[in-house]
């Protein structure tokens, strides 16, 4: 008798990923030493180099393109809803998804662009009303509110910009605030929402439901 022992595939899904010119060539170079036939579609395209994406696209980014090969099959999704990676049972699988998943998994962005935030922001967004006697509540309560609309871009990305390939190398990319402007203005013009919100929030709730004056126990003669 003899044990078979059966091959497997090897798939993952990633967190939002933020993928530069040298990790697109490094994922690329690597298919190419191990398997055959790399293709690199978007929507209306095929190419078969990085070089020829970027000759076409010129800088302009993208949140669309599938990386394919065969012996083995390899499929790397990368959409605005999801970002896949896909090994079929081969004996370079093994070798060649952790490879790749390594460049991957660099690429992702923080492990504060998950869901699992939208429990604390809620938390804190309504601690004044659990707890209203408690003056430390309207600051967190203010945090709260910074936290959902935090919350409101992340879904943002998860939708429209799971993917996202810049067709230049991250050296000759813009300095950071001229990149990320538009994201800081809307976090700036969040938390200032935030706090007019849970101060207009404080007011009403003392207006229609007052807290009950604390009266004091007479002292003794």
């Amino acid at each position: 008798m003899e044990k078979v022992k059966k091959r497997k595939s090897f798939t993952r899904s990633y967190r939002p990923v933020v993928i530069w010119l040298e990790d697109l060539e490094e994922i690329v170079a690597t298919l190419q030493e191990t398997t055959k036939d790399v293709q690199i579609s978007t929507d209306d395209y095929r190419f078969t180099t990085v070089d020829e994406v970027k000759e076409h696209f010129g800088p302009k980014t993208q949140f669309a393109m599938e990386i394919t090969s065969s012996a083995p099959y390899l499929r790397l999704q990368l959409t605005r809803l999801w970002v896949e990676l896909y090994v079929s049972p081969d004996p370079q699988s093994a070798k060649l998804f952790h490879e790749i998943d390594g460049v991957l998994s660099r690429c992702q962005r923080s492990v504060f662009y998950r869901y699992w935030l939208i429990v604390p922001s809620m938390v804190a967004l309504y601690s004044d009303f659990v707890f209203p006697k408690v003056p430390a509540t309207v600051v967190i309560s203010g945090l709260g509110t910074v936290g959902a609309f935090w919350f409101l871009w992340v879904c943002f990305v998860k939708m429209r910009r799971c993917a996202v390939i810049y067709l230049q190398r991250r050296s000759e990319s813009s300095p950071f605030f001229e990149r990320t402007k538009d994201q800081l203005l809307l976090l700036l013009i969040g938390g200032l929402l935030g706090g007019v919100i849970t101060f207009a929030g404080v007011v009403l709730k003392e207006r229609f439901y007052p807290s009950a004056p604390t009266v004091n126990a007479p002292t003794q003669p």
